[in-house]
């Protein structure tokens, strides 16, 4: 080989580095923006959930006092009663979409 040849197949290696760098750069970053992205989103899910937890045990509390029924009987009703609501909440979102689907084979249009 000649010696600008040789030239010319080191400097397209170089390009080829500095690209693949630059590509994995920009990986990196996009990696980091994702990283936090998802640690805003959990962060603003944990503190909505620390803030409705700590409404929920101030009510459950203004309730025990006010009724004179045991804290300990407030919160064991309080979460029988969330447990009873997701599982209606499931049964109902079922049946709709059962009705949706019969609207859709008895008129050809989905219920809205």
């Amino acid at each position: 080989m000649t010696a600008n040849t040789e030239k010319h197949i080191a400097a397209k290696g170089e390009q080829h580095v500095r690209r693949s760098k630059h590509a994995m750069t920009a990986a990196v970053g996009l990696h980091r923006a994702e990283q936090q992205k998802n640690y805003w989103v959990r962060r603003t899910r944990l503190i909505a959930a620390a803030r409705e937890n700590s409404r929920t045990a101030m009510l459950q509390k203004k309730m025990a006092s006010n009724s004179g029924v045991p804290l300990l009987d407030v919160k064991l009703l309080t979460k029988k009663t969330e447990q009873r609501q997701k599982r209606e909440q499931k049964n109902v979102d079922l049946l709709s979409f059962e009705f949706s689907d019969k609207s859709y084979l008895l008129f050809g249009t989905v219920a809205s």
